[in-house]
């Protein structure tokens, strides 16, 4: 080989897929320059400091994990001019003692024959009662009342069985909780006292043979989630960590080597939680952000690994010294994972700009931590290695014996001590234009699993390298002898893959969706359970526990207490009480009390500030201005401008009944309004707004809007990924192939999600991981979709890389594919495997959001892995081979056989 002395190799113009800008370089292929050596040197020279500043920030990130968990919250704002933002507005300036508040459940069942009427259950109300409003707790808390059956079956009877269901067997306890407003903080301690206390109370009251007593709320699941994230935590890292850790080393063949992972996992994580513990202080946070963080850094931390440990180790084999194998490590794999972590940061901080608080923060959490895990790589990795050389070297040898170094390699000058000899074959005056020596490259069918840059050394070297890895050349022509395999049978693999992705497209545009509670919580816990138990309970239902809030506003200057007003607020109650999950009997509000319906006289006469007194003459005194007074004193505003209703659904309000519900809802409320509305006389008595506030609606218009943001968002990222890929490959085909096959695996991925989530084809397994549940959860797809193309995006660079390499060095067109395929298949595959036992875990989760992440995680690395980066795209870039680099122009194929040969024994 020539050269000359005008080319800055790594510092100057170098391309990522490892080419060279026009005159520079040997015959294409790129090597360590001068200015990558000069910041070798700097890194060298700090290396001790490098390794204490991340341990230091390992350490303070880890101290704060604990206060970062305590500022999860999975509360979102609603969108800007959404009808979710407009009716929580007006149900707050009106009722704003009333809009802010949550609401938790006490369910008591019996079980067996009988009323659940009894004795016990009254002492026990009576003992909770008693016990939670004279508390400070409950005070701090806002606790706004204590509505139970007990409350008012002695004074107004038709109220207290809006507290009891139909068959008598089951009776609930309402508690408003942060009636005004109320701190987190304080709200969570009110929660874990109320659990302890009505456990207590239920044991000495209730024989639990006969009766159960159970708590559940809003606040109630949230700290159950909370909790079980910690836990989670720990179940998923307990059994991805060490499998990943197994997988890495058997590929590796060095325990000593698993230091570094595992550093980098500790270093990265706690540099990570640190950042998003001031996140956290900015914006709500989700509680399934840890565990996706954790995830991506044991997945990325051994991936990033896996190509620069292996490399390193490679060079060690080839006779090259410590420091120079760090050197061209940091060189070949350092660019692979540069651009995958780019890639990956970049689909991933677009969630940033859709405006929800849990994308925002999941989508955030995950790019800050594959940002860390990059720096982490190319500054702690190298520091390490360099900080105990010999320590590390050993790894050369199985499982830790000493590789020793020939005598030759052992002298040879200075640049030798820190090179190894190869530097000793350097032709003389080989330096760049600064003087500082070049590293000549070697022949470019002697590296293994990245761009080999040193020259190799004198045949007994050779040999022995050769005779070490006798079961790597074995691989490499077993995925050589595969991918001629895959091109033979080209158009076939191309028609299969393309049918079974034809076959899944529909049920992956086509999938229905939930949200709620039943996504972010526990399915396990006790709070959970009771929540599911009320929707098996007809007179009650899961709404009790987020009932809607029909809010009903008067026209300017207008007053509710009027015939006309009293109709039109009629006739939207009859609009959606005609549907299934909202029947009258489950309503409370200005005129509907349960199944029982205030007159039009009790409505606009008895309008009382308390029991037994009106504020107009009527029929003060009778049973039903007695009800009628207490329902005007919580459901009409102060200001007579406004009323109100509970609408606890009977279905799970976040679920796809619920959300046809609200769509169906709101149609038939904007119709009444329309139909009793008088355009000309805006103050006219019987006009009216109607509003749904509370409930799910929040959940299910942030839905909408993301959904419609979210397509922008596929077009921007895949537009990105094509943009980086054309300017990183000079090429316009293999990005567009690229993207291309990332749309395939997205629609393999996204309709097995639905099969299995939507349609239920694993329920025989009894496995929760992988149980239907109705639909898909609505944040996974968006949340995943930028992991997907990222680590999919991944592969196909360190591929590309590969291919391209290879098709530079004088190979012909399909022998480069089948080369770089041979090269790189063994790596791809052990880093898909590390990557899904990575994201296993989180099948295990208790959070079906965690769950269904995982399932999109895991099947996607797998499917990319395993069959796209192995079959499907040789497939593809042999179907016209000559294209794939267009418009590069590629030199005319001019390897030997003999020199193939040699590609596939080393």
């Amino acid at each position: 080989h020539t050269h000359t002395d005008t080319h800055r190799g790594c510092g100057g113009d170098m391309f990522v897929d490892g080419s060279m800008a026009p005159g520079g370089g040997i015959e294409g292929v790129a090597y360590p320059g001068a200015r990558l050596r000069k910041v070798f040197a700097l890194l060298q020279k700090a290396r001790f400091v490098i390794i204490i500043f991340w341990l230091a920030l390992a350490g303070v990130g880890c101290w704060k994990a604990i206060s970062f968990f305590d500022r999860l919250d999975n509360n979102s704002n609603p969108p800007k001019g959404s009808a979710s933002l407009a009716a929580d507005s007006v149900f707050y300036e009106y009722f704003g003692a009333l809009a802010g508040a949550d609401m938790d459940v006490v369910l008591i069942s019996r079980k067996g024959p009988g009323s659940v009427l009894g004795t016990d259950t009254e002492a026990f109300t009576h003992s909770l009662q008693e016990e939670l409003t004279t508390s400070p707790i409950s005070s701090d808390a806002g606790l706004g009342g204590f509505l139970s059956f007990y409350s008012y079956n002695a004074t107004v009877p038709a109220l207290a069985n809006y507290f009891l269901s139909d068959d008598r067997k089951h009776t609930i306890i309402q508690l408003p909780i942060c009636v005004g407003s109320c701190w987190d903080e304080v709200e969570n301690e009110f929660t874990t006292f109320a659990t302890d206390l009505v456990d207590k109370l239920a044991a000495q009251h209730f024989d639990e043979k006969t009766t159960t007593v159970r708590l559940t709320g809003d606040s109630v699941m949230w700290n159950s989630a909370t909790d079980s994230t910690e836990g989670d935590l720990l179940v998923t890292d307990s059994i991805s960590i060490p499998v990943a850790l197994l997988v890495l080393g058997f590929t590796l063949r060095s325990l000593r080597l698993l230091i570094i992972p595992i550093a980098s996992v500790i270093a990265s994580i706690g540099a990570a939680i640190l950042v998003m513990n001031a996140v956290a202080g900015k914006i709500n946070v989700a509680t399934a952000t840890p565990n996706l963080m954790m995830s991506c850094c044991v997945a990325l931390s051994i991936d990033y690994a896996l190509f620069i440990l292996s490399r390193y180790r490679e060079e060690l084999l080839k006779g090259k010294r410590p420091v120079a194998a760090v050197l061209v490590s940091l060189w070949s794999a350092g660019h692979t994972i540069a651009v995958s972590a780019t890639i990956l940061v970049v689909c991933l901080a677009s969630l940033w700009f859709i405006p929800v608080d849990l994308l925002k923060s999941l989508g955030l959490g995950a790019a800050v931590t594959v940002a860390f895990t990059l720096l982490v790589n190319l500054t702690l990795t190298p520091a390490l290695l360099l900080a105990f050389p010999t320590f590390f070297a050993r790894c050369a040898s199985p499982f830790g014996q000493w590789c020793k170094q020939s005598d030759a390699s052992a002298s040879g000058g200075p640049e030798s001590m820190l090179f190894g000899r190869h530097l000793a074959v350097q032709a003389p005056g080989s330096t760049t234009d600064d003087g500082v020596p070049l590293i000549p490259p070697g022949n470019i069918a002697e590296d293994d699993d990245d761009d080999d840059l040193m020259a190799t050394g004198p045949d007994s070297d050779s040999q022995r390298y050769a005779a070490r890895n006798k079961d790597d050349a074995a691989r490499s022509r077993w995925w050589y002898s595969m991918g001629k395999s895959v091109i033979r049978w080209r158009w076939l693999v191309f028609f299969v893959s393309l049918g079974i992705t034809g076959s899944l497209l529909y049920p992956a545009v086509t999938y229905k969706t939930s949200g709620g509670v039943r996504c972010f919580c526990d399915v396990a816990s006790t709070p959970m359970k009771t929540y599911n138990a009320l929707e098996g309970i007809p007179s009650f239902g899961p709404g009790r526990v987020f009932p809607y809030a029909l809010v009903v506003e008067a026209g300017p200057n207008a007053n509710v207490h009027t015939p006309e007003f009293f109709k039109t607020v009629n006739a939207g109650v009859d609009a959606i009480a005609d549907l299934w999950a909202s029947p009258k009997e489950v309503m409370l509000g200005a005129t509907q009390v349960g199944s029982r319906a205030l007159s039009e006289t009790e409505f606009i006469n008895c309008t009382a500030a308390g029991q037994g007194t009106s504020l107009r003459p009527g029929i003060v005194g009778e049973p039903d201005c007695v009800l009628a007074a207490n329902v005007d004193a919580i459901f009409v505003s102060g200001t007579d401008r406004a009323v109100f209703y509970y609408v606890p659904l009977l279905t799970e309000p976040y679920g796809t009944d619920g959300v046809e519900w609200l769509q169906e809802a709101r149609k038939r409320l904007r119709a009444v309004e329309a139909a009793h509305w008088d355009p000309k006389n805006p103050s006219a008595p019987g006009n009216a707004r109607f509003y749904l506030a509370r409930s799910a609606g929040i959940d299910i218009d942030l839905q909408v809007d993301t959904d419609d943001k979210f397509l922008i968002s596929v077009g921007i990222i895949l537009g990105v990924v094509f943009f980086l890929m054309a300017i990183a490959f000079r090429s316009l085909m293999i990005p567009f192939r690229a993207v291309l096959t990332i749309g395939m695996t997205l629609a393999f991925v996204y309709g097995s999600a639905a099969l299995v989530y939507e349609w239920g084809i694993f329920d025989f397994m009894h496995f929760a991981g992988l149980s239907g549940t109705g639909g898909v959860c609505w944040l996974p797809p968006i949340i995943s979709f930028g992991l997907l193309v990222g680590l999919a995006g991944d592969y196909d660079v360190f591929l590309m890389t590969r291919v391209i390499e290879y098709r530079q060095s004088g190979l012909g067109d399909e022998e480069a594919i089948l080369s770089g395929l041979a090269k790189t298949g063994r790596v791809i595959t052990s880093a898909g495997l590390v990557m899904a036992v990575a994201f296993f875990g989180l099948l295990f989760s208790k959070e079906r959001l965690l769950v269904q992440i995982s399932f999109y995680l895991v099947v996607s690395v797998c499917l990319d892995a395993f069959v796209v980066r192995v079959f499907v795209v040789p497939a593809l870039l042999s179907l016209k081979a000559d294209m794939n680099w267009w418009p590069r122009k590629m030199p005319v194929p001019h390897a030997t056989t003999s020199g193939r040969e040699a590609l596939l024994n080393i």
